[in-house]
């Protein structure tokens, strides 16, 4: 069983637990085929996963795992409905989590192209201030426990930061007889307050 907390950050560390405090319940796993986020209100969301295009003999090795698909390379946000998004999200509360908001921080690098290129049209300084520091939001801190079924920690990792987007392998520590423990993926951000993310 793993464990493990992903919090957003920008350029800062957020404080995550020590390795000795309690293992917190794990979600209940869903595949993406079978997730209904009506099915899911009033309860605890569940881990979301999908399985990578390729398999290999009976498992999935790390390659074929990390050019898997994941939530921002399959489309883009053409440039021509940016404006018309920035219009209506102006129109709304700064900080709540509109589908105009949370379209443009899940296509972070074609609105951060766009505002390079043509500014913010459409949007009140306020807007503009936020949206910036919002899609600025580049690193991610992580802790995973390794836990066995009789809830003891046999291994442990924390990263205070590491940037989002990029490929990372980490080692765990205090996996004593278990040896070399190390694992490798990605955390993407797709929303205000969302994470994708495939180790």
């Amino acid at each position: 069983m793993i464990w493990f907390v992903l919090a957003c950050a920008s350029n800062r560390v957020d404080s995550v637990p020590g390795p000795h405090s309690a293992p917190q319940p794990v979600p209940q796993m869903v595949h993406i085929d079978d997730f209904d986020p009506a099915d899911w209100v009033g309860k605890t969301p569940p881990i979301v996963v999908s399985t990578p295009i390729q398999d290999v003999g009976s498992g999935i090795n790390c390659a074929s795992s990390c050019t898997g698909p994941d939530p921002t390379n399959q489309d883009v946000l053409e440039a021509e409905l940016i404006p018309g998004i920035f219009e209506e999200w102006n129109s709304q509360e700064i900080g709540d989590p509109t589908i105009e908001l949370e379209t443009l921080l899940f296509y972070n690098h074609d609105t951060q192209a766009f505002i390079a290129e043509k500014g913010t049209p459409g949007l009140d300084e306020k807007h503009a201030a936020y949206l910036k520091a919002e899609l600025a939001r580049d690193s991610v801190s992580m802790e995973m426990r390794l836990v066995d079924d009789a809830g003891q920690v046999t291994g442990f990792l924390s990263v205070p930061s590491f940037p989002l987007w990029e490929k990372q392998h980490l080692t765990f520590t205090g996996t004593g007889t278990l040896g070399h423990l190390e694992t490798g993926g990605k955390a993407k951000r797709v929303g205000l307050a969302h994470l994708w993310t495939r180790w």
